[in-house]
């Protein structure tokens, strides 16, 4: 978080989207009583592709109606309700997945990305070792715990995981990012940019990873490479609010006020519940003598719960 005026300004990395689901369990079957409700989960699997969550939902639960045995439908249904963010009717979907199929992976991995959007990450972790346990050469569960890991602190398990999780899927770019990220907050700024750098070079449309790559970069003192991976993520994502912020920085360190401001006022617009913003543009204001519109920003930032004194 930014304290007071005379300390350095924060820039953003990116955490958000970082677990991978195990995607929609395929179902095959025979039998009458059985096809009616592959046939309803099926019709579920294909309103889940196309982001249908209500219909998704509704499809499951008439092929539950018919089969309530059917794992695959209840692991699928949780699928809907994760991306609905209703975590908690998740965690019952996959509950049943797991009763009707204990071997199933793909069910406590999932369960464990729902505990994790709980942020009850010691669940998640004991789902993501069960799942490890089924299926040991899932990469993307490693990259799941890793990225738990991270976010309880724990960056060098962190790191042995997305190491694991690479090992087994070299082309998964997602690890590469979620280790960049871990080794960007152990101020390992080299060895991040070497993983934002293969991330992009697997993935050239994430915007995360030009963004933390740029975060890197400044924090390295090399402000016009960030700014060109802040401008590559803005391109990519130009509603998203993180790279606008961080390229304010980068002008606000170089006493650029002007374009400082423009640009923390861009990311203002594309999300104005965030204080830390107003808090920077406030800054900003005051260098360049403006102390009514500094005054207004810091205003604004109580008003959102923070005090840009602290």
């Amino acid at each position: 978080m930014i304290g007071n005026c005379d300390m350095r300004i924060s820039r953003r990395l990116l955490h958000a989207g970082a677990l991978a689901s195990i995607g929609v369990v395929l179902l095959l079957g025979s039998g009458c009583l059985w096809d009616g409700a592959v046939r309803r989960a099926k019709e579920g699997n294909t309103h889940l592709m196309a982001g249908e969550l209500d219909e998704a939902i509704a499809a499951y639960d008439g092929a539950i109606e018919r089969d309530p045995e059917l794992s695959e439908a209840h692991n699928n249904r949780g699928l809907a309700y994760a991306h609905k963010e209703e975590y908690a009717l998740a965690i019952e979907s996959y509950d049943l997945a797991i009763w009707f199929d204990p071997e199933s992976a793909a069910a406590y991995n999932n369960r464990g990305n729902a505990y994790a959007g709980q942020g009850q990450y010691d669940r998640a972790l004991q789902d993501y070792d069960e799942a490890i346990r089924l299926n040991p050469e899932w990469a993307q569960v490693y990259s799941n715990r890793g990225w738990t890991y991270a976010r309880k602190g724990e960056r060098h398990r962190a790191i042995e995981d997305f190491n694991q999780a690479i090992g087994l899927d070299p082309e998964f770019s997602q690890a590469y990012s979620n280790r960049g990220n871990a080794h960007a907050r152990l101020g390992e700024h080299d060895r991040a940019i070497e993983d934002f750098s293969d991330a992009i070079r697997l993935n050239p449309g994430s915007a995360a990873a030009y963004n933390n790559r740029g975060v890197s970069h400044a924090d390295r003192g090399e402000l016009d490479r960030a700014i060109e991976d802040y401008e590559a993520a803005m391109r990519l994502d130009p509603a998203w609010a993180a790279p606008f912020y961080n390229r304010g920085s980068v002008h606000h360190d170089r006493g650029a006020y002007d374009q400082a401001i423009s640009d923390y006022s861009v990311a203002i617009i594309l999300d104005p519940e965030d204080a830390e913003v107003y808090c920077n543009r406030g800054r900003a204001f005051s260098a360049s003598g403006d102390e009514r519109r500094a005054e207004q920003d810091r205003s604004a930032a109580l008003s959102l719960g923070y005090d840009c004194k602290r």
